[in-house]
């Protein structure tokens, strides 16, 4: 008998809950309405909101990473123009000539006249 009086207690139960249920669905009332969409606008433009400031946080770290990039490549560049300055004022002709290096022979040199005339020179003549 106890079997009989939960069912007959979980009837009305149940449906009670599916009348709430109905009534929720079919409530179409403006106020209601107009607040879930604005409900589901506060909510979109909040995600939105995050999403966009992850995105800064991205840009900004990666700008600083090139940033750092670019300071590490200045200071190398540096370092090698100085390196080639070097070289090149302790560059002499008896150096030159025990690395292997011979002066050219017969070299041609174009040389740009006043207005545009182009006239050819030449040692090896």
């Amino acid at each position: 008998m106890s079997t009989l009086t939960l069912r007959a207690s979980r009837q009305p139960q149940h449906t009670a809950i599916r009348a709430i249920a109905l009534q929720l669905r079919s409530v179409r009332e403006p106020g209601i309405v107009v607040f879930r969409f604005a409900l589901g606008t506060v909510v979109v433009a909040l995600a939105l909101y995050g999403y966009l400031i992850a995105l800064t946080v991205s840009d900004v770290m990666a700008r600083t990473r090139y940033e750092n990039l670019a300071t590490q490549t200045t200071t190398r560049v540096s370092a090698l123009e100085s390196e080639y300055l070097s070289r090149t004022a302790s560059i002499t002709r008896e150096r030159a000539a025990l690395e292997g290096y011979v002066e050219a022979q017969g070299t041609v040199f174009a040389r740009v006249g006043g207005g545009s005339t182009v006239a050819l020179s030449g040692s090896g003549r």
